[in-house]
This record gives structure tokens, sequence and C-alpha cells, in this order.
């Protein structure tokens, strides 16, 4: 793996933009979020485990939310 690397996506849920963020430094993962990015709010952001079922998780945590 290489030393640094970053993972960001971007989708949008209705008129919300999504970012889902994962950076690794080495073999660790430093940052694992999903952020919910609001156009006059700014962003609030949910971390998740280094695991699908996590991530899975969040992510529908997220959509509830923004229903």
């Amino acid at each position: 793996m290489m030393d640094d690397l970053f993972n960001n996506v971007n989708v949008w849920h209705g008129n919300t933009k999504i970012s889902i963020a994962q950076h690794w430094k080495g073999t660790t993962p430093t940052v694992q979020e999903v952020g919910i990015i609001y156009e006059s709010e700014g962003v609030e952001v949910f971390g998740f485990a280094d695991n699908l079922d996590s991530l899975i998780e969040t992510l529908i945590r997220v959509r509830e939310q923004n229903k």
C-alpha cells in the first residue's frame, strides 16, 4: 500500500451533497467519515469504523436524517 492514500467520493441525496472520505497513513486509516454538506450551514460529520457494515449503517443514518 502507498504511504498516503486519500479516497473521497461525493454523491447527491436529493438536493444534499454527501461526502464519503477515507484517508490512510501507511496501513492505518486516519479519517473515515461521511459528511453531509449543507449549502448554507456547513458540514455535519459522522465517523465509521473500518468495515463495510459500519459504513452501511452510517450511510443509512445519514439517509434517514435527510428524508
